[in-house]
């Protein structure tokens, strides 16, 4: 679009992004681009130790380096100041486990199911196109074969959205991409209740013991086995339920709303193409006007 554009051109394209989108109002004086990557590890360790009511996250895998200890620290000293504090944190099935029994995300976060077992969730979503041989193979090939990816960071109303892993070279010197959105209930909301989704199609960590030193764990399946078609019809199924607008009244925006958000979600494995529709609708509509 060039600078001249008409407000009617805005206006298709907005209407464009709106029939396959829901639409969630903010001020863009809560929006906030986050420059390096130690930029990002203090703002997530920042929001944790403000932290009220909740915190969700999803993300390929935590490190097991100092500064990921330090991030696990910060929510345990906060889930002992908020005893209602709920915690959910879903993460990739193969790069959770690397490591195994001894160093990896899994028992990373193994301390956090011991000490508060009420108030901590731990998932591991496996992609579904990983069965039969696949699954047999070592998880660095799986890896190749694929992860889930999806990113977000939560903590009560405040949102990071980024494409970067909880690891030590994401939070010192591996540069990506860093959006944080405050006061945008609607639109946490949103990406809480995608979390929540995503946990229902989950392996649930749970201990094998709360006492014992060790970390050892067991793998509680979902409802619907992960390469099921039946799975894969009902996270498709509840997905586009979750982003279609016509599911929701529409969040009324005020004299303050100067920005609009417009999540979109694909996941190939399961035929999910919102993002791509909503892309392409948006592109016929700028060859229009």
């Amino acid at each position: 679009m060039t600078s001249n554009c008409s407000s009617t051109t805005y206006e298709h394209l907005f209407r464009s992004l709106a029939r396959h989108s829901r639409l969630f109002p903010l001020r863009s004086s809560d929006v906030t681009l986050l420059a390096t990557p130690t930029d990002f590890y203090q703002q997530l360790v920042h929001n944790i130790q403000l932290a009220e009511t909740r915190i969700s996250i999803s993300s390929l895998y935590l490190g097991t380096g100092q500064l990921e200890s330090d991030l696990v620290g910060a929510l345990a000293t906060r889930l002992k100041e908020r005893p209602h504090l709920q915690v959910q944190i879903v993460l990739d099935y193969s790069r959770g486990q690397r490591g195994g029994v001894t160093a990896s995300s899994v028992t990373m976060l193994a301390p956090l199911l011991k000490q508060f077992p009420n108030n901590v969730e731990l998932f591991l979503f496996r992609v579904p196109q990983l069965s039969g041989l696949k699954a047999k193979l070592p998880p660095q090939f799986n890896e190749t074969l694929g992860v889930s990816h999806a990113k977000v960071y939560l903590v009560d109303d405040t949102l990071v959205l980024s494409g970067a892993n909880l690891s030590n070279d994401y939070f010192t010197n591996r540069q990506d991409r860093y959006v944080q959105l405050t006061n945008c209930g609607a639109l946490a909301q949103f990406y809480h209740q995608f979390v929540q989704l995503v946990t229902g199609f989950s392996y649930r960590v749970k201990l094998e013991s709360l006492t014992s030193a060790k970390s050892d764990y067991k793998l509680l399946a979902p409802q619907l086995a992960h390469d099921s078609e039946a799975a894969k019809t009902a996270m498709r199924r509840d997905l586009e339920k979750l982003v279609d607008p016509s599911q929701y009244q529409q969040d009324k925006d005020d004299a303050r709303t100067d920005a609009w958000a417009f999540p979109t979600l694909q996941f190939t494995p399961i035929s999910m193409d919102h993002d791509e529709r909503v892309l392409m609708d948006y592109w016929n509509t700028v060859k229009l006007v």
